[in-house]
């Protein structure tokens, strides 16, 4: 939540958007925690989305938008389909 710079009431919505149209499913455990999974059609977008990145060469930034006086952020590389299958099933 932090990391990316959303409010708490940000995080919320944008968690309830995704888990509404079945990209993440809610995951409540001891203590009322809440954590969230990605569901396999989640997995299914965020491969077509690295598809997607890699047609397009996503991580090479065009020379046009490295003109002076703009700020961008180094574009993470491939690989989340594998990092996020590499996880457990349980939610841990």
């Amino acid at each position: 939540m932090y990391t990316v710079k959303l409010s708490y009431h940000q995080t919320q919505t944008y968690l309830g958007w995704l888990s509404d149209i079945g990209l993440i499913r809610q995951i409540v455990g001891e203590g009322n925690t809440t954590r969230h999974r990605i569901t396999s059609n989640g997995l299914d977008l965020l491969g077509k989305i690295e598809q997607v990145q890699e047609m397009l060469r996503v991580d090479e930034v065009p020379a046009i938008l490295t003109s002076p006086g703009l700020s961008l952020e180094e574009k993470p590389k491939s690989g989340i389909i594998r990092r996020l299958r590499g996880t457990r099933r349980d939610g841990r």
